[in-house]
């Protein structure tokens, strides 16, 4: 399976009349740093002669569009060997982006610890000893493990989630 991540210039169709949503697809993957070629088709008829000149990994609709045959496009499809994934777009591509921006927008995460215990945040790097650090972590999930001699290592697993600050405390304070 090919993934985004791994290919250049990843072929994608976009059926859609409106100028915009092609770019704003276009413009959302690259800053997100996915290399991607996008085709328009404006008129389901044309979807066929566009799979056959630029064989796309991915076709994206925009289903909201008005007098679109969503049955003659999934058929067009899905007769291909093998199918072609299909995402449907049911929003305007301007709220897609706007929740895109929400989403990798850091939110602030403030860390206690006790001067004596070692904190790793995994996919962040090594914090060392402190009592307390802030960070501007993008929502997801998150791992900080602390460890320290003669005291059993702590795991604290945690979610980070646009608009919330969080509190994460990592002791090591129980003895071996």
């Amino acid at each position: 399976m090919l993934n985004l991540r791994d290919a250049v210039g990843v072929p994608l169709i976009v059926v859609s009349r409106l100028d915009d949503n092609l770019a704003a697809i276009n413009t959302i993957l690259r800053e997100a740093g996915h290399a991607v070629h996008c085709t328009r088709v404006d008129e389901p008829a044309a979807l066929e002669e566009a799979m056959a000149e630029h064989p796309p990994d991915l076709v994206l609709i925009f289903a909201d569009e008005p007098d679109l045959d969503l049955t003659g496009l999934s058929g067009t499809i899905f007769r291909r060997n093998p199918p072609i994934p299909v995402l449907l777009v049911r929003q305007q591509v301007s709220e897609l982006d706007q929740l895109l921006g929400v989403a990798v927008t850091p939110v602030r995460v403030m860390l206690e610890s006790d001067n004596l215990t070692d904190v790793t945040v995994f996919k962040v790097g090594r914090l060392g000893v402190f009592s307390s650090r802030t960070l501007e972590l993008r929502p997801g999930a998150y791992t900080a493990v602390g460890s320290r001699p003669g005291y059993r290592d702590v795991r604290r697993n945690f979610r980070v989630s646009p608009g919330n600050d969080a509190a994460v405390v990592v002791r090591c304070e129980e003895r071996i």
